[in-house]
């Protein structure tokens, strides 16, 4: 029997648990949900030529699950700074198909980048990037979703630690604090594949998927539009062809 969409999404919400076709997500004490921006960035990500992932802040695990699921071949770290959400991507890890691939690091970005240099040939990262929004009462969500842990500037100086030559760092970021080509080459990144996305056709961008490499290089430029219209799981088919092998309702 197939269960209504909304029948699932009410089922995930009461019990903390969202299922994936392939896997399941436990996220009762991570103090990020999941959500849109990490599904984007983990079906859009480019996985041609990686061997070795690491996901930067992986909250519940979503996106190195959904890179594991995708590329079996690699070897998928993750590293995360909030007990509470580490201690759930372990758990989901430990349930999840891929367990055997995935590895957690407990702590920040910053000091493990100076023990791993240019281990990894992809990086992907979901960052805390709400710098000009109100904090709330909750300091672990505050963490995760705010700057004041891991700036952007702390991000690439990280990457550019981490990262093999060839290596590419991919981010998703709201359209209005996506900086400029010029800051990002300071920092010896340069953006070689750039995705606008909407949530409706007639609404402006608001999220920016973007690929950056460590050398000079045409940027491949496109846009995704998310729903037809604003009726509940309305999907535009480009999207439900890049989220198909994970969402349940589609």
């Amino acid at each position: 029997m197939r269960f209504p969409a909304s029948a699932l999404l009410l089922a995930q919400n009461i019990f903390g648990i969202f299922h994936f076709k392939q896997f399941s997500l436990y996220q009762h004490y991570s103090p990020l949900k999941v959500g849109t921006d990490g599904v984007l960035l983990g079906a859009w990500i480019g996985l041609s030529q990686a061997r070795r992932i690491l996901d930067v802040g992986t909250g519940t695990g979503l996106i190195a699950l959904m890179l594991a699921q995708r590329n079996p071949e690699a070897i998928v770290e993750a590293i995360e700074l909030n007990a509470s959400a580490c201690m759930q991507a372990r758990q989901n890890f430990e349930h999840s198909p891929y367990r055997d691939h995935l590895l957690l690091h407990y702590g920040s970005v910053q000091e493990f980048a100076l023990h791993h240099k240019q281990e990894f040939d992809t990086l992907v990262c979901n960052p805390p990037f709400f710098e000009k929004h109100y904090l709330s009462k909750d300091e672990d969500r505050n963490q995760a979703r705010h700057m004041g842990s891991l700036s952007l500037s702390d991000l690439l100086s990280a990457a550019s630690l981490l990262l093999q030559d060839k290596g590419a760092l991919s981010l998703i970021l709201p359209a209005d604090q996506c900086p400029d080509q010029e800051y990002f080459a300071k920092s010896g990144f340069y953006p070689s594949r750039c995705t606008e996305v909407r949530s409706l056709h007639t609404k402006p961008v608001f999220r920016i998927l973007l690929e950056l490499k460590r050398h000079p290089v045409a940027c491949k430029q496109d846009s995704l539009v998310i729903q037809n219209s604003t009726r509940r799981h309305d999907y535009t088919a480009e999207f439900e062809d890049l989220v198909r092998d994970f969402y349940l309702f589609i």
